[in-house]
């Protein structure tokens, strides 16, 4: 049997029916991100306009953040995720500019998505990059402020800025925690249909989690739990800036 491609599904009408998709105001979402940078150890939280951190700064001019997940604010899965970012690095290698990965995440850990933190690279090039990538905006980072400049040029939202550094990955499916050292436990179970679904949506979001920001409790290996995992029938979009993960559907031809 041939291998289906994202584009051979569709939403199900019950998922879109849940799902909080508002793809035309992401901008509010690239403000209030927190960025982790593993090879800086530490991570880029948003303050009030006027603060700045003494610290952290890894540029000498100016430091931007660019993504390419979920291109044109369409839900992708994570494989088609996955190649939207490999794409990424390859144009930003090709470019020659000095570059660290991160990665960007809802402060609950709602959402998170792989970047690149991108060092005193040209502005322009840099918006153009994002927009090739169906990117609506990048962040620009300055000693002085955090700023989310639309692919257009303008700034949407400025902010100020603190440098958090960390020893340590916590455990993403746990972010309340404030040294998490027991394994993440599966809410659900093969038992009733409810049970296998709750199994699903939580194995899912956890692969996506674990892939983006990685966790040192369990070393992505398995979590708690009955054992095993569901069998997947059909592909299931990330959860992300845009909203809530979404199950496909086989179109009909």
């Amino acid at each position: 049997m041939a291998e289906r491609r994202q584009s051979d599904f569709l939403p199900s009408r019950a998922a879109i029916e849940r799902s909080e998709w508002s793809p035309e105001d992401p901008l509010p979402t690239y403000r209030d991100q927190y960025v982790r940078v593993a090879r800086l150890r530490g991570e880029l939280i948003p303050q009030a306009e006027g603060i700045h951190g003494k610290t952290g700064f890894p540029a000498e001019g100016v430091a931007h953040v660019i993504g390419a997940w979920n291109p044109g604010g369409e839900p992708a899965t994570l494989r088609h995720n996955i190649d939207a970012m490999r794409a990424l690095r390859e144009a930003v290698r090709e470019a020659g500019w000095t570059h660290r990965r991160c990665a960007a995440r809802d402060a609950k850990n709602l959402w998170a998505e792989p970047g690149l933190l991108l060092l005193d690279a040209p502005e322009q090039a840099v918006l153009d990059l994002a927009r090739q990538f169906g990117q609506p905006a990048v962040l620009r980072w300055t000693p002085q402020t955090r700023e989310v400049v639309s692919v257009n040029g303008d700034v949407a939202f400025r902010t100020g800025w603190r440098w958090s550094p960390f020893t340590v990955r916590p455990c993403p499916m746990q972010p309340n925690a404030k040294a998490p050292r027991e394994i993440c436990r599966d809410p659900g179970g093969p038992w009733i249909s409810a049970s296998i679904t709750a199994s699903a949506n939580w194995c899912s979001d956890r692969a996506t989690l674990l892939h983006v920001l990685g966790c040192i409790v369990c070393d992505q290996g398995a979590a708690d739990g009955p054992g095993g995992a569901p069998v997947l029938l059909y592909p299931r979009t990330v959860a992300s800036r845009y909203g809530r993960p979404t199950w496909l559907q086989p179109r009909r031809v």
